[in-house]
């Protein structure tokens, strides 16, 4: 006797047919799994920075937005640690001393539990680079004005972000940063940079700058104790795929440059 399909045999038949792609900024490919098992997100960032010469992964991995600790992670043939660390609880890591351990290319960021393969995205690292210039070229900046900067290009970069911060203050969390969405080597700091927050006279000294070459959207909180000055914002999240969602890319931060800021009498 033939039966009518149900309800339930036509969605899990529907199911079968979708196929999800990845967002910009991130290639993604689908697995088949039981949805039982729940669906996954995932925040993190891979971090080379030349003025410590160290590379940071970081993957903050949930499990329907529960601690997800039994999970196995892998960038390129790099597997990640899972770690213990307040206030994430479920944090993946992998450390180098080798700012280089990923050079630029495309690499396989892959997730998978005891269920099998939950997805894997392609994950783009930007070349090295330099910065090249520094206007006032004599490093001596009045208090009231902008300081141009101007680097070389670099491979898969996405986007930039250029930074100010007073030295002795990197890595604290504190400083100036914004977004250079152009593919343009130059970018001004703007002197309220170089100003406290509701002062009227810049905080004169000495100011490392920096500049970091962005692939995809890596996370800002995650990725913010670990960099000379935090990202400015959250970039949109670019993994979208059917058993995981979220956001994650590369940051490499070039060799700073300095200024010192000064109140010049005209």
């Amino acid at each position: 006797m033939n039966r009518k399909p149900t309800l339930l045999t036509l969605f899990f038949a529907a199911l079968a047919t979708i196929l999800v792609t990845g967002l910009p900024g991130c290639n993604t490919t689908p697995t088949t799994r039981s949805p039982i098992f729940g669906r996954y997100s995932v925040t993190g960032a891979v971090i080379a920075d030349v003025n410590r010469d160290t590379t940071l992964v970081l993957a903050d991995v949930r499990l329907d937005s529960l601690v997800a600790p039994s999970v196995s992670i892998q960038l390129g043939s790099v597997p990640l640690t899972f770690t213990t660390f307040i206030p994430y609880e479920s944090l993946y890591t992998a450390f180098s001393t080798n700012e280089f351990l990923f050079p630029t290319a495309d690499y396989s960021f892959t997730l998978s539990d005891s269920a099998g393969a939950i997805g894997t995205a392609a994950i783009a690292t930007a070349d090295t680079f330099t910065i090249v210039d520094v206007i006032p070229r004599n490093r001596l900046v009045n208090g009231v004005s902008l300081v141009s900067l101007g680097w070389t290009p670099t491979d898969r970069v996405e986007s930039f972000v250029i930074a100010a911060v007073r030295q002795g203050q990197e890595y604290t969390g504190t400083g100036f940063s914004q977004y250079v969405f152009s593919f343009n080597t130059a970018g001004s700091i703007p002197a309220e940079a170089f100003f406290p927050s509701g002062g009227t006279d810049p905080d004169t000294g000495w100011y490392n700058l920096y500049v970091y070459a962005l692939t995809g959207a890596p996370d800002s909180t995650l990725s913010a104790p670990h960099l000379p000055v935090p990202l400015p914002s959250t970039l949109p999240d670019n993994i979208a795929i059917t058993n995981l969602d979220g956001r994650f890319g590369s940051i490499v931060v070039a060799a700073r440059d300095s200024v010192r800021v000064a109140l010049i009498n005209p």
